[in-house]
């Protein structure tokens, strides 16, 4: 499966700008897994997993917020780098994960530690200068922003911190192949959190079937994702069994980002193509060498990451609205198949 020229270029930029903030050391450690359903988050996942097998570094400690034990991690992986996972949770949009990225930065304050690339959210207010004051105590923390103009306001607050612009490690996925023949003109994946912005009635496909979903589990393949996460957390019982399992944990973790990721290929693949608010639909889409057409969510990270490098990959439209998406999906429907500038 070939790789297109603007994929290839970002994947690249990304590996060499890693090689250069891990430094040397042969064995990582890498926090924060997303341990539930968004399979955008575990695509973020298993792309840093690729980049990482590519540039030959080994995970010696993997761990979700609730296994988290820093003793094992000063066990397993006694110096060299601290990887946070990436995402778009930098901020005060989601506190439960800034809460434990500050935890860990306090709890390391000589370790290199770099922040995989994440969207920020703060807003000027407390948080953002109590968050500040914290980094600014630490003597290596590089902080890897996924859109640019979040690297710029990065490097004015946080002025003591490496601050490096890199685009999302989902990349590292490169090309996916469909896993079904569509059954569907349009599938419309979207948000039903607090990110959404766009009400699905605003999307008209004319005569076209549309089917709409968000990321989700459902049968089997949820009971089989709940039983993985419940012998994790039999596992994170207490401190002893925590320190005894880390590499079963790491392999569960492997085990339910790729559940998340199949899910999400056979839901987009019964579209002939995508339309969504979900940053993740959208580059998953693109891998899939569907044609997508992406809308914003609350913290224009849709629009910031499209502009930046997404747009680049072929396929790709972006849309103000739903209304908007609806009328570049039946363009890009029409028998006359003529495509639409990019």
């Amino acid at each position: 499966m070939s790789t297109p020229a603007p994929l290839a270029d970002l994947v690249m930029q990304s590996r060499d700008l890693l090689s250069d903030v891990m430094g040397a050391a042969p064995t990582v450690a890498l926090l924060d897994f997303p341990a539930y359903t968004n399979a955008g988050d575990s695509m973020i996942y298993l792309g840093e997993m690729a980049y990482l097998d590519a540039l030959d570094r080994q995970v010696g400690y993997a761990c979700s917020i609730r296994d988290y034990d820093r003793g094992a991690l000063r066990a397993r992986v006694p110096e060299g780098p601290i990887l946070l996972q990436g995402g778009g949770n930098f901020g005060e949009l989601w506190p439960h994960h800034q809460q434990f990225r500050e935890q860990v930065i306090a709890d390391f304050p000589d370790r290199p530690i770099v922040q995989l690339p994440q969207t920020m959210d703060f807003q000027p207010g407390a948080a953002l200068e109590r968050t500040r004051e914290l980094y600014a105590r630490h003597r290596d923390l590089t902080l890897l922003l996924r859109d640019r103009a979040g690297a710029e306001r990065a490097a004015e607050w946080f002025p003591h911190q490496r601050v490096e612009f890199c685009p999302d490690l989902a990349l590292g996925l490169g090309p996916l192949a469909p896993t079904r023949t569509p059954t569907h003109d349009v599938v419309l994946l979207k948000r039903t959190d607090k990110e959404s912005v766009n009400d699905a009635a605003a999307l008209n496909c004319g005569n076209h079937t549309v089917t709409q979903s968000d990321w989700e589990l459902t049968g089997d393949t949820e009971s089989r994702w709940n039983r993985l996460e419940a012998l994790g957390g039999l596992l994170s019982l207490n401190r002893f069994t925590r320190r005894r399992t880390v590499g079963i944990h790491q392999r569960l973790y492997d085990q339910q980002a790729n559940i998340n990721l199949a899910a999400a290929i056979h839901n987009l693949s019964q579209g002939r193509i995508v339309v969504t608010d979900r940053l993740h639909a959208a580059v998953l889409a693109a891998l899939l060498g569907k044609p997508v057409v992406a809308t914003d969510n609350v913290s224009k990270k849709v629009s910031n990451i499209f502009r930046d490098y997404l747009g680049a990959l072929p396929g790709c439209y972006f849309a103000e609205d739903l209304a908007e998406a609806g009328q570049i999906a039946r363009t890009l429907l029409a028998p006359s198949g003529v495509p639409l500038p990019l």
